[in-house]
């Protein structure tokens, strides 16, 4: 007879793979073709490489995940199919580790919300897919809160710690919040776990120092030094209102507030509220221009175990023993039911907001698709300018990438200083494919381009190819 952590854990795998169904897999999100571009690099023997024969930079914010996509691309996958699966591998497992192992100590009952609360998160299950690093994170995240709950030993606590440091900038506050979660439960063993953490995180930090020549992502100097003048299209309340406000989560933070009033979770709390803390303080005060909203996934993963651990001390016999039973039958049943009418919105949220997801994942096939085009259609030493993931990676040239994230930043023009044979740019908001405008070459000295192609089937007003007029007969 199969036990109720081995049901839950078939469930989420069924209800994950269910929920998967309603998005678009027609091509990765635009960064995710970042992490491709150095797996690709990596199977060339070129580690963390943008360019084939450059020196290597830490580009992509999260140097492990590239490293993970190599995998099964060595293997002979497709770089599409080895990007998704990774995702659906890591973040199923994070689905189904959590609620099989939530039902063991929490209840049968709070680890079915948590399923439901995580299946009906549109964001949670886009990012967990589409090829950015939100799935490592995620993964992370929960062996954390499984090796805190479950009691796992230091080296454990210790390796998983020394991962958050390496896995994201922002992930390094929460390694440390891990560590000191640990201490609260076991003192004696806190320093081991603390030191073998602080050696791994040292060995990558050194190691980059050397290999990059500096230990921080290229990416984040870009954002932090050199975005800040970019128009911002959200304020400063943009990620505290995805967290707390969005749908149904202000009734979800206050079961997360429940958690801290019983002892044995408090670690969990500690480690999982203090996350939510640093983040929603960090992204509050140095906001990015327009949302990226998977920074906020590891704050959201984290309200919704909060909750579930909540919920669980909301039901404990324990508080509501001095109740006749009358009483606390009423009151499980009208937790119930507010659960159900809870989980029902959540739901209806989910696919009301379906579509315009999967318009935004089909608009990244316009992007892709300029870059095949200049693939099938240029010399194979044409170089390319091109601020985007997509075009980059699936143009198979040289890139002179403009967004300075995987480029150390330079105050010239790039187009005047290099004048590379292709561009691959998006047209301008308020122009047409017909008369398109393009503000980077408005900057630029010598316009010397001509649009070949331009590809608006779902991106509007269209993302265009333009090569340099001296050129144009040598293509294709």
């Amino acid at each position: 007879m199969l036990s109720s952590k081995k049901i839950m854990f078939f469930l989420s795998v069924f209800l994950y793979s269910v929920m998967l169904t309603q998005f678009s897999f027609i091509d990765v999100a635009d960064d995710g073709a970042f992490f491709l571009r150095y797996a690709e690099n990596m199977l060339n023997g070129e580690f963390w490489v943008w360019n084939l024969g450059e020196p290597p930079i830490w580009g992509a914010s999260a140097p492990l995940y590239p490293l993970l996509l190599a995998i099964p691309m060595y293997l002979g996958f497709s770089p599409e199919i080895s990007i998704f699966s990774i995702g659906i591998i890591l973040s199923g497992l994070s689905i189904s580790l959590l609620v099989a192992y939530s039902s063991k100590y929490l209840g049968f009952l709070p680890a079915l919300v948590l399923l439901l609360l995580l299946t009906s998160s549109p964001n949670f299950i886009y990012y967990s897919y589409i090829g950015l690093e939100s799935p490592l994170t995620y993964i992370l995240i929960v062996l954390g809160t499984w090796g805190l709950i479950s009691n796992r030993s230091w080296c454990f606590i210790g390796i998983v710690s020394g991962l958050l440091m390496i896995h994201k900038l922002d992930m390094i506050p929460v390694s440390f919040l891990l560590l000191f979660s640990f201490y609260i439960k076991n003192k004696n063993m806190f320093y081991k776990a603390f030191l073998l953490a602080l050696s791994i995180g040292v060995i990558w930090y050194v190691f980059s120092l050397f290999y990059f020549g500096y230990p921080l992502p290229n990416s984040f100097l870009t954002k932090i030094l050199y975005q800040n003048d970019i128009p911002k299209v959200i304020s400063m309340d943009w990620f505290s209102s995805l967290v707390f406000l969005y749908g149904i989560r202000p009734i979800l933070l206050f079961f997360a507030v429940l958690s801290l009033f019983d002892k044995q979770y408090r670690p969990i709390s500690f480690f999982l509220g203090g996350l939510i803390i640093v983040h929603t303080i960090a992204y509050t005060l140095k906001y990015p221009f327009e949302p990226y909203n998977w920074y906020a996934m590891p704050s959201i993963l984290s309200l919704c175990i909060l909750s579930s651990i909540g919920l669980s001390v909301a039901l404990n016999n324990r508080y509501l023993i001095k109740f006749s039973s009358f009483y606390r039958n009423v009151y499980l049943y009208l937790t119930i039911i507010y659960l159900c009418i809870m989980v029902y919105f959540s739901y209806l949220n989910f696919f009301k907001s379906v579509k315009p997801i999967n318009a935004f994942t089909n608009a990244m096939h316009d992007w892709a698709e300029a870059g095949r085009w200049v693939d099938n259609n240029t010399p194979k030493d044409f170089r390319v300018y091109t601020m985007w993931g997509n075009p980059a990676f699936y143009s198979h040239r040289y890139v002179i990438d403009g967004s300075f994230l995987n480029r150390s930043f330079e105050e010239n023009n790039l187009i005047n200083s290099l004048n590379p044979e292709v561009l691959i740019l998006g047209i301008d908001p308020g122009t047409t494919s017909n008369n398109p405008g393009f503000f980077v070459l408005s900057e630029a000295k010598n316009n010397n381009y001509k649009v070949v192609m331009t590809v608006e089937k779902f991106w509007h007003p269209g993302f265009s190819v333009l090569v340099r007029k001296d050129v144009l007969h040598l293509l294709n």
